[in-house]
């Protein structure tokens, strides 16, 4: 199964499941606590621009979320 990152909000890609296009709910097991540098906070995500998964850093703005890929600068959220 395939989950990918969209308009804040992680989505199922895998065709093949009935669940297919459903909201995903995700754990972030290590996290940064209240301690940590948030503005460093990277992800893992499948950018559509470079066609593959890549490290994004992840800008929380509010209720919104954003990952810029560090790659190409492809932004999404």
């Amino acid at each position: 199964m395939g989950i990918e990152y969209h308009t804040s909000r992680w989505i199922r890609s895998d065709s093949k499941s009935s669940h297919a296009g459903d909201p995903e709910r995700l754990r972030a097991f290590g996290a940064p606590g209240a301690g940590h540098d948030w503005d460093a906070l990277e992800s893992r995500a499948y950018c559509p621009d470079c066609d593959t998964e890549r490290t994004h850093g992840v800008d929380l703005a509010g209720s919104r979320s954003e990952l810029t890929c560090t790659e190409c600068g492809n932004l999404q959220g």
